[in-house]
């Protein structure tokens, strides 16, 4: 239970922060949000396959899901920085 917890903490703070970037340069559109809330599903997606069954390969596959939608957002948000 308590890597359970370990996990939920770990990618959040990148997310947060991103979220935080966006809103001060005033980035947010469509695209973001739809970015955020998938991130938010896999976490929740990931937080019960880990307190279900606890299927490695789905239990990873969900978690390394939220990584590439955070990497997503930092990269589309250094893309905008750098163009305009």
């Amino acid at each position: 239970m308590t890597q359970h917890f370990d996990n939920l903490l770990e990618t959040p703070f990148l997310f947060y922060l991103s979220i935080l970037v966006i809103l001060i340069l005033q980035r947010v559109d469509v695209w973001y949000l739809s970015l955020a809330w998938l991130y938010i599903a896999s976490r929740f997606i990931h937080a019960w396959i880990d307190m279900g069954s606890n299927h490695i390969i789905r239990r990873k596959n969900a978690f390394l899901t939220g990584y590439v939608l955070i990497f997503t957002i930092w990269v589309r948000l250094l893309i905008q920085l750098v163009i305009d």
